[in-house]
């Protein structure tokens, strides 16, 4: 029988290479997400704790991530469409600045008017 990513995830746990856990948890989770498997999700955010608890830094703030991703995808599953964004879940979609479209600077997004050249954006 083939080992699955979860089981990978756990013996490199268990062999106290955390980062490695992480990621074939991180793609254990992409199937279950994709399947709405709520069973399957919670296996991989109790692996995710797991992980968490047992480094820090880096690895540790990942793991938390990876817990609430799959908590999120348990306690709210999408009906239809795509499965929940990680962009939209973490906020990290939106733009802080725009580029200029004529000189290439970065400003504000609700700038109407580049303060570096001038180009003035159309009115929506």
């Amino acid at each position: 029988m083939a080992a699955t990513d979860l089981d990978r995830a756990r013996e490199a746990l268990e062999a106290g290479k955390a980062a490695a856990a992480l990621r074939h948890a991180w793609s254990a989770a992409r199937p279950a997400v994709m399947q709405q498997d709520p069973v399957r999700l919670e296996a991989v955010a109790a692996l995710a704790r797991d992980i968490a608890a047992q480094t820090d830094g880096t690895t540790r703030a990942d793991a938390e991530q990876l817990n609430a991703y799959c908590t999120a995808c348990i306690l709210e599953p999408v009906d239809q469409g795509p499965p929940w964004s990680l962009r939209r879940l973490f906020g990290k979609g939106a733009p802080k600045r725009k580029k200029c479209p004529d000189c290439a600077e970065l400003i504000a997004p609700d700038a109407r008017v580049c303060r570096f050249c001038g180009y003035r954006y159309p009115v929506s």
